[in-house]
C-alpha cells in the first residue's frame, strides 16, 4: 500500500508541473514584475535525429494547441516591449513567439500552423541570407508580414556582435534595419542578438539604430518594468511537450 501511495504522490507532482499554476499571471494591471514568456524557435521541420534547433511541425502544432487550451494570449515582441517600457497592462497570460534566422521552413511549416491558431509571431531576419538556399525570400517575408507577423532584424551576416566595433558593428545592426525597412516599406523596431551575445557597445549601437527592443537567449519568464528593453531574455524551445510546458510555466529555466 505504501508503495502505491508513493507512486501516486510522484505522479501527482509530475502532472502538477505540467498544469498551469499562475497566481502571478491572473492580473492585467501594471506591476513591477511581469510573467511574460518569450519563446525562441529556429527550424520548424522534422529531422532524424532531432537536435535542439529543430522542432517538428507535429510537435509545434501541439505546442500552439497547448497555449490555446491553456488560454494564453500571443502578442508581438513590439507590443510586449512597449508594455514593459511604459508600465502598461498586458493581456492576461501573454506569451511571445519568436523565430531566429529567417529560415525557409518557418514559412513552409510554422506559418500555416500560426494561421491555424490565429497567432502572431516575430521573425528575426539575417538580411544577408535572404534568398539563399534554406532561407526566406523577400516575397515570403512580405507574405508573412501581410499575414500579421512582425518582422525584426538579426544582423546582416549573423556575427557575434560583442566582438565587433566601429563601422562593422554599425553595418551589421543599423544596416540590417535599413535593408528590411527599404525592402518591406515598414518600420522595424525589434532586434535579436546572434547567439544571444551582446555587450554595452552592442546595446548602444542597437539603441542608436532606432530599435525599441532586443532579445538575447538568457532563460527567464519574469520581466521587470525596469529591465533594459534592449536585453530581454527568452526561453529556447525544444522538440517535446514536457519541456515546453515546464519552460513556459517557468518551472524549468535551463
Amino acid at each position: 500500500m505504501k508503495q502505491w501511495q508513493s507512486f501516486f504522490i510522484i505522479l501527482s507532482i509530475f502532472f502538477g508541473m505540467l498544469m498551469p499554476s499562475f497566481s502571478f499571471a491572473k492580473t492585467t494591471s501594471p506591476a513591477a514584475d511581469r510573467y511574460l514568456p518569450i519563446l525562441m524557435y529556429h527550424h520548424i521541420t522534422k529531422r532524424v535525429p532531432q537536435n535542439p534547433y529543430f522542432v517538428s511541425p507535429q510537435i509545434f502544432d501541439q505546442q500552439m494547441a497547448w497555449l490555446q487550451q491553456n488560454k494564453y494570449q500571443v502578442i508581438s515582441m513590439d507590443a510586449a516591449a512597449s508594455a514593459l517600457k511604459n508600465n502598461t497592462p498586458l493581456p492576461e497570460k501573454s506569451v511571445v513567439l519568436t523565430f531566429d534566422d529567417g529560415l525557409r521552413d518557418q514559412y513552409e511549416n510554422a506559418l500555416p500552423i500560426l494561421k491555424k491558431y490565429n497567432d502572431t509571431a516575430t521573425f528575426y531576419i539575417i538580411t544577408g541570407s535572404v534568398g539563399k538556399k534554406s532561407y526566406l525570400t523577400w516575397d515570403m517575408i512580405k507574405k508573412m508580414h501581410a499575414a500579421g507577423m512582425e518582422i525584426g532584424a538579426h544582423t546582416e551576416t549573423h556575427p557575434n556582435v560583442a566582438h565587433l566595433s566601429g563601422n562593422k558593428l554599425t553595418e551589421e545592426i543599423a544596416g540590417s534595419k535599413k535593408m528590411l525597412e527599404s525592402e518591406l516599406g515598414i518600420p522595424v523596431t525589434s532586434f535579436a542578438y546572434p547567439g544571444g551575445a551582446y555587450n554595452d557597445r552592442a546595446i548602444a549601437e542597437v539603441h542608436a539604430a532606432g530599435f525599441t527592443n532586443a532579445v538575447s537567449t538568457r532563460h527567464r519568464v519574469m520581466h521587470s518594468t525596469t529591465e533594459n528593453p534592449l536585453a530581454l531574455g527568452r526561453m529556447h524551445i525544444d522538440d517535446d511537450m514536457i519541456s515546453f510546458a515546464l519552460f513556459v510555466t517557468g518551472k524549468k529555466l535551463n
